[in-house]
C-alpha cells in the first residue's frame, strides 16, 4: 500500500499520525487508501461529534438561611450540573478541603460544625472533560456560615422589687426581655404568663395583678430558626400594704372616747407585713414633719394626735392612720380640813382641843382620785376610806401639849402621785 489521505476539514493530507480534532461541533472526516499500482478505494467518511468544553455547575441553598450565606442546620445544598455535548457523568462536592464525594442528591449540612464553611463543587462529562481543570483545581466554591447557636435570651426585673423567701414585686415593677445571637440575628422572643397564651415580646410588661405566686417562661429564635431553651422567672405579686396599729402602754385610763396616759406611758406602732416585709415606719404628732419611728413618749401635758403609716419592701405604702390621747401628769390636789377653828397657836403651830376631827380629800381634774393614804407620826401609810375621818385626839388618847404630824398622800387613776404634810398641836395650853 502506497499511503492513506484524509480530509478533516480542508483538503485531502496525508495521514501519517493521530488525526487531532481541535474544533469542537459536529465533523466529518473523509479518507481512502492507495496501493502502488494507482489502484484507490472508494472514499469513506466518518461522522462524529467534538467535545471540548467542561460542565457548568451551580448551586443553590435549599431551606433557611439568611442572605443565602448564613444557613440554618437544616439547610440543604443543592447541585445543578449541564452539558451542552456528551454529557455529564459525574458531579463531585466537598467541604473545608475534604475528600470529593460523588453527588447523588441534596446535601445536608446537619453534620457540620457551627462557624465558616467552604463548599467546592465541580463536573466531569462523558468524555472527561472536567469542570475547573484537571483534577478540579479551579472547582468552584461556596462560602458560607452554618449558624447552629440559638439567641440567648435575658430578663431583667424594672421598679419595685425586694428578694426574700420569693422574688417579690408590686403592681407598678415591670418585665424587661432582650436576648444576643452570636451570628443570624434575633427573629423573636416569645413569652407566657403562668401558662397563658404564648405571645411575641414588644415591650415592658406587667405581672398579673393578683396576690401570689406567678412565673413567665420565655425563649428566643434568631433568623435561622434556631430556638433557644425556655427560661423562666418566678415572682410573687404583693399588691396589699402593710397594717400598722399603735399601743399604748400603762398606765392609761379610757373615759368614754378619751384615752388618758402620763408622759411615761411608752407609745409603740407594731406593723405587719405577710409577703415582702416591712421596710419603713413613720410617724408625725400633732401635724408635724413625719420621722422614722422608735418607741416615744408624749412629754407635754394636753390632748394630743399622731399620724402613721408603714411601706413595705415593694413600697406599697399604707394610708394614714391616726390616733389621740391626753397627756395627764398633774396629781390630785389634797385638801385637809379641821371640823373646828384652831383655839389658837403653840410654837408656831395651830392649836385645836381635843375633840377636833380632821378631814381629809383630793380631788383630780381630768381622771380622778383612786386612792388616799396617811400616816400620823411617821407611822406606817395606812389607806383612808371615806367616810370615815381621822379623829387625832381619839387616836393620841386625849393627850394635851401633843404635837402631831400628818402626812397625806393621793393618786389619781393614771398613778400621779401628790403629797402633803400638816403639823399642829392638840391641847388646852396655847402661848
Amino acid at each position: 500500500m502506497k499511503g492513506t489521505q484524509y480530509a478533516f476539514g480542508n483538503g485531502y493530507t496525508d495521514y501519517s499520525n493521530n488525526v487531532n480534532a481541535s474544533k469542537e461541533g459536529a465533523q466529518t472526516l473523509y479518507y481512502y487508501s492507495a496501493d502502488f499500482v494507482g489502484n484507490s478505494e472508494n472514499t469513506k467518511s466518518s461522522n462524529f461529534t467534538v467535545d471540548l468544553t467542561a460542565p457548568k455547575t451551580n448551586y443553590e441553598v435549599v431551606g433557611i438561611n439568611k442572605d443565602g450565606t448564613i444557613l440554618a442546620p437544616s439547610a440543604k445544598l443543592k447541585l445543578t450540573s449541564t452539558d451542552n455535548l456528551s454529557g455529564v457523568r459525574t458531579t463531585y462536592y466537598k467541604f473545608d478541603g475534604g475528600s470529593s464525594k460523588g453527588y447523588y442528591g441534596q446535601v445536608s449540612t446537619a453534620g457540620l460544625s457551627d462557624g465558616e464553611h467552604v463548599f467546592t463543587y465541580y463536573a466531569v462529562d462523558n468524555v472527561k472533560n472536567m469542570e475547573g481543570g484537571e483534577g478540579g483545581v479551579s472547582a468552584k466554591t461556596f462560602k458560607f456560615y452554618l449558624d447552629k447557636i440559638p439567641p440567648v435570651p435575658t430578663h431583667e426585673v424594672k421598679g419595685d422589687q425586694h428578694k426574700g423567701r420569693y422574688h417579690y414585686i408590686s403592681p407598678r415593677t415591670t418585665i424587661a426581655l432582650a436576648a444576643t445571637d452570636n451570628k443570624a440575628g434575633v427573629k423573636n422572643i416569645y413569652y407566657r404568663i403562668d401558662g397563658g397564651e404564648r405571645n411575641v415580646y414588644g415591650s415592658e410588661f406587667k405581672m398579673t395583678n393578683v396576690r401570689g405566686v406567678h412565673n413567665v417562661k420565655y425563649d428566643a429564635n434568631d433568623l435561622v430558626e434556631n430556638l433557644s431553651s425556655n427560661k423562666w422567672i418566678n415572682v410573687f405579686m404583693d399588691n396589699e400594704a402593710p397594717e400598722t396599729g399603735i399601743i399604748y402602754a400603762n398606765p392609761q385610763f379610757m373615759d368614754r372616747d378619751t384615752l388618758f396616759i402620763t408622759s411615761r406611758s411608752n407609745i409603740s406602732l407594731k406593723t405587719r407585713d405577710d409577703a415582702s416585709g416591712v421596710k419603713s415606719v413613720e410617724y408625725n404628732i400633732d401635724g408635724g414633719a413625719f420621722k422614722a419611728y422608735s418607741q416615744f413618749t408624749l412629754p407635754s401635758e394636753g390632748y394630743h394626735s399622731m399620724q402613721f403609716r408603714s411601706t413595705d419592701n415593694v413600697n406599697n405604702k399604707e394610708s394614714e392612720k391616726s390616733s389621740s390621747c391626753y397627756i395627764d401628769n398633774s396629781p390630785p390636789e389634797i385638801f385637809i380640813k379641821f371640823s373646828i377653828e384652831s383655839i389658837g397657836t403653840k410654837k408656831g403651830l395651830p392649836l385645836y382641843p381635843n375633840y377636833t376631827r380632821m378631814y381629809v380629800a383630793a380631788t383630780d381634774k381630768k381622771v380622778g382620785t383612786e386612792k388616799i393614804y396617811y400616816s400620823m407620826d411617821d407611822a406606817a401609810m395606812a389607806l383612808y376610806s371615806s367616810p370615815q375621818t381621822l379623829d387625832a385626839s381619839e387616836m393620841s388618847r386625849f393627850r394635851k401639849n401633843k404635837k402631831y404630824s400628818v402626812k397625806v398622800m393621793a393618786s389619781d387613776k393614771l398613778g400621779n402621785q401628790s403629797e402633803k404634810t400638816i403639823e399642829f398641836y392638840v391641847g388646852k395650853d396655847s402661848e
